[in-house]
């Protein structure tokens, strides 16, 4: 691993967490700069497998620390390591990596992880965090709803079927989808979870498999007196792949099990709300795949 910037050398009980590999500045500025403008004041650390030197330099000058694995070549741009797992697998070993190898008096309280291309943040997901984190006894982790059932989700459907054996498919079609994509909780659930995802999820039969291994994971009664489960109406983080994408809303509308979020104007801004308007997201997730939604709110992040 090569450290290239010091992730403990801002002392603060909250650590956000992105992952990427083949990413420049002109996809990642936009997560970015939208959690810059939250006002969230902790630790800011990008797990970076590939990428160029001015990617890593521009992430140091806004303040975010910069972890490596794998090698840096004669112009200094990030070379991510040759092994056969994919990105979405991968980074939950470093995940784990990173928060196991963290002294123990720098380790944070809360780390709150998420893609990295298709998110923006709308206001600082800790204090959200913490909110929902002090109405669960036993509080883990937050798993956000994708608010539809495996079997009536295509993708998520075949992923689950081609996961798993047929008895394990057939005990857990008729689940409810959370999704892999943002997770927020204590830094022990985070650490380990990421350590379980990786284990499980590596030498399948198919390489994406994160999803279907988190939500077999999520729903073994070892685990479920952690996790708070939580609907995309309770307003932590909004699913827009499941439930406002336009190309599939003709065929996932039935199958919804909560309305859709909605995007509305405020002030100068758009925001990304629960159905009735009443919460706004802290994180909007996969807002690209609603292309009116997506240029609003890149224009809206394309500072900087």
């Amino acid at each position: 691993m090569n450290q290239i910037s010091d992730p403990n050398s801002i002392d603060h009980s909250d650590m956000y967490v992105g992952c990427f590999t083949g990413y420049d500045w002109d996809q990642i500025k936009f997560i970015v700069n939208s959690l810059d403008r939250t006002g969230f004041a902790g630790r800011k650390v990008m797990i970076v497998m590939g990428t160029t030197r001015a990617t890593v330099e521009k992430l140091a000058e806004r303040g975010w620390k910069v972890m490596h694995f794998g090698t840096i070549d004669a112009k200094g741009d990030l070379v991510a390591e040759h092994v056969n797992i994919p990105v979405h697998v991968l980074r939950f070993y470093y995940l784990f990596t990173l928060l196991e190898g963290l002294p123990e008096n720098q380790k944070p309280e809360y780390v709150i992880t998420t893609d990295v291309r298709d998110v923006v943040f709308q206001k600082d997901p800790f204090v959200a965090l913490r909110a929902f984190a002090a109405t669960h006894p036993n509080f883990g982790f937050i798993a956000s709803s994708e608010s539809m059932r495996y079997r009536d989700e295509p993708w998520g459907n075949r992923n689950l079927m081609e996961t798993f054996t047929p008895p394990v498919y057939e005990k857990y079609k008729d689940c409810e989808m959370y999704n892999v994509g943002v997770l927020g909780g204590t830094r022990q659930a985070i650490q380990e979870l990421g350590q379980t995802i990786f284990e499980m999820a590596h030498g399948r039969r198919i390489q994406i498999v994160d999803q279907s291994v988190f939500n077999f994971l999520i729903n073994q009664d070892v685990f479920n007196s952690r996790i708070l489960k939580l609907p995309s109406e309770a307003g932590w983080a909004a699913q827009l792949g499941t439930t406002a994408d336009p190309a599939k809303m003709a065929a996932h509308k039935p199958f919804l099990m909560e309305p859709s979020p909605i995007l509305k104007q405020v002030g100068a801004e758009h925001k990304v709300f629960t159905s009735d308007g009443s919460k706004e997201y802290p994180i909007v997730h996969q807002y690209e795949r609603i292309p009116e939604w997506r240029t609003l709110l890149e224009a809206q992040y394309n500072d900087k």
